[in-house]
């Protein structure tokens, strides 16, 4: 505690200035103490101790501190420590004045000392006034430090900027104590549009090696995480709904957006592969099939496959109206489509977790076409916006809840429990994706 680092501090200063009386008396010169070594060594102490007691509030202030006055807070504080050092310096002067120290006369001198070393004691009886306890933990709690501040002091921000590319870490990365790596801005399409751009969708290839961010102004960013760069790839002029990376052709992007059309784009050219046409409504998902052969993509009123060859339309699924979700399961030989009435039309497979608008999951058995549990989620949540199973594992599922938090569930064990949870202090999640590793 603060307490502790202050009353440590404040004894070896005053134990350290007391010292000096070796030097007034001349007694380092009987112990073989040169007075250069003696004086040095003195001052090296007692400067050391005088930072690492001022360390704990300089690192509290920076946290406090509200993003771009930092510099003002920095010269408020050596302003007051200017002021007290030229007080303490008139009141010495006149100590060594009643003491009748001159400069021909030391003989008060070690008295001068002395009490210059009781008077470092006395900020100990006004230790009372500072906190028992952590005072970040009482910031943390009243929350008047900013996220990226507070909790992630050493997470870098990329700033995305409508340039063709750029740096991801200017210096080697560091993770937070709560796992985050990297904090993504999406800063103003133009110097005349101060509102702020809301991203779409991201998503990771099949390697993890790419990450694909599209916001609303239909700017689509690649993050080339290996490389350690990023490239404004496409600028669509369209919203984007949803991305999905080929797992086949690992540098293919399938985009679909608000004017009802899809997108296929290599982000490595950064060229557009081609245009995709035949929903009468924007299609709110696109999936891959797992061997990278078929795509498909759902719109409110179809489903449609498409041949990833050369991109012709394989099939049309006429699901009908209230087409919510669609996706390839498992190994790619099925399709499931989700509706709005809370039934699911499978166009064989061992199991699926289904959820949605509402704060259940339910876990199915195909070959009995039952339902096998179902799970009650906590509170706040009320209703699942989108739900993934974790690559590599058949039970552990991610969901995204209407709170703006991610978290982890097993939805084969026993007494079903969250795992982990991800959330964002003050800013909800709207989409995610988990790279192929699950890490």
């Amino acid at each position: 505690s603060f307490r502790r680092i202050f009353l440590i501090a404040q004894l070896s200063l005053a134990v350290v200035s007391l010292l000096d009386i070796v030097l007034v008396t001349r007694a380092n010169l009987d112990m073989g103490i040169p007075d250069k070594a003696f004086v040095l060594g003195d001052t090296v102490i007692s400067d050391v101790i005088s930072r690492l007691k001022t360390m704990p509030v300089m690192v509290l202030c920076a946290r406090l501190c509200p993003k771009g006055i930092e510099g003002t807070l920095f010269a408020l504080l050596m302003s007051i420590s200017n002021f007290s050092r030229s007080i303490s310096r008139f009141w010495g002067a006149i100590v060594c004045t009643w003491l009748g120290i001159a400069k021909d006369q030391y003989d008060m001198l070690w008295l001068a000392i002395v009490v210059r070393s009781v008077l470092k004691v006395v900020p100990i009886f006004f230790l009372f006034l500072v906190p028992a306890t952590d005072p970040q933990d009482i910031v943390n709690k009243l929350g008047f430090s900013s996220f990226s501040y507070a909790t992630t002091p050493m997470v870098q921000t990329l700033a995305l900027r409508a340039t063709q590319d750029g740096v991801i870490w200017p210096r080697r990365p560091l993770v937070s104590s709560n796992g985050l790596l990297s904090c993504i801005q999406n800063l103003p399409h133009s110097s005349y549009d101060k509102r702020p751009t809301h991203f779409r969708a991201v998503a990771f290839n099949s390697s993890g090696e790419l990450l694909a961010v599209s916001d609303e102004k239909g700017r689509l960013f690649v993050l080339f995480v290996t490389a350690n760069s990023y490239a404004l790839v496409q600028h669509l002029g369209v919203p984007t709904i949803s991305c999905c990376f080929s797992p086949l052709r690992k540098t293919e992007l399938l985009v679909t957006c608000e004017d009802e059309a899809i997108r296929c784009i290599d982000v490595q050219s950064q060229t557009l592969i081609s245009t995709l046409r035949g929903h009468r409504y924007p299609a709110r998902c696109a999936s891959f099939q797992k061997s990278g052969h078929l795509a498909l993509t759902a719109s409110q009123d179809a489903v449609i496959l498409w041949d990833t060859k050369d991109w012709s339309r394989y099939r049309v699924l006429n699901a009908g109206p209230g087409v919510e979700e669609a996706m390839f399961v498992s190994k790619g030989d099925l399709v499931a489509v989700c509706f709005q009435d809370d039934t699911v039309m499978m166009w064989e497979l061992e199991s699926l977790a289904l959820s949605g608008r509402a704060p259940f999951i339910y876990v199915w058995e195909f070959e009995s076409q039952t339902i096998i549990r179902i799970i009650e989620l906590p509170l706040p949540i009320k209703q699942v916006v989108s739900h993934a199973f974790l690559p590599g594992h058949t039970t552990m599922i991610s969901i995204l809840g209407d709170d703006g938090s991610v978290f982890f569930l097993d939805v084969a064990a026993k007494n079903p429990q969250i795992k982990l949870e991800i959330a964002n202090r003050g800013r909800a999640i709207s989409a995610f994706d988990i790279e192929c590793h699950a890490r």
